[in-house]
């Protein structure tokens, strides 16, 4: 009977935390939320080759009500000074054009040894390299998907060895993400 009565305190104490949060997300909606994360994961790859940021869009959106956290702000401000910080899409673009500038110091280093030249020092500190490795969008496993209002979702989701930590927002009838944190698993 006791432990009949800790299992029921249990649901009830996780039921009531779920309610607080919102309710889990029905199939449909998971899914959609799953499909849009995918996505930025296949945007971001691409992005991580070509720079080009125009489909970043699509899947990424600043909203005011999911602020940056103290790292993603602290990013913003180092890279981009004078850059307001004002949300996950703002950081998105911040942090991919570091790396294109990076990509094209290491592309100075590059055509310099090629040329059998010694590279400018400031090209060699500062040089990036784009990924040229085959694109592969890793298998996402959801951990948690909980809808907080018509237009507010979270998921949280294992993915290449991170618990994911999304945030999303609807505009316009889609899903965008709003916000994401990454931990090491």
């Amino acid at each position: 009977m006791r432990k009949a009565i800790q299992v029921g305190f249990f649901v009830a104490a996780v039921g009531a935390a779920l309610a607080a949060c919102g309710r889990a997300a029905a199939p449909q909606d998971e899914a959609q939320l799953v499909s849009i994360l995918q996505r930025s994961l296949e945007v971001r790859a691409t992005t991580a080759r070509t720079f080009n940021m125009t489909s970043f869009e699509t899947v990424f959106v600043d909203e005011p009500t999911v602020p940056l956290t103290p790292s993603q702000t602290e990013t913003v401000r180092r890279m981009s000074p004078g850059t307001e910080p004002k949300g996950f899409l703002t950081f998105m673009r911040v942090y991919y054009e570091d790396w294109a500038r990076g990509a094209e110091h290491a592309r100075r280093v590059e055509a310099a040894q090629l040329a059998s030249q010694r590279p400018d020092p400031i090209d060699v500190a500062k040089a990036v390299p784009p990924r040229n490795d085959p694109v592969r969008i890793p298998a996402i496993k959801v951990l948690s998907a909980v809808m907080r209002g018509p237009d507010n979702a979270y998921l949280e989701a294992a993915v290449d060895g991170f618990l994911m930590k999304v945030t999303f927002v609807r505009r316009d009838g889609r899903w965008m993400i709003a916000g994401e944190t990454r931990e090491m698993r």
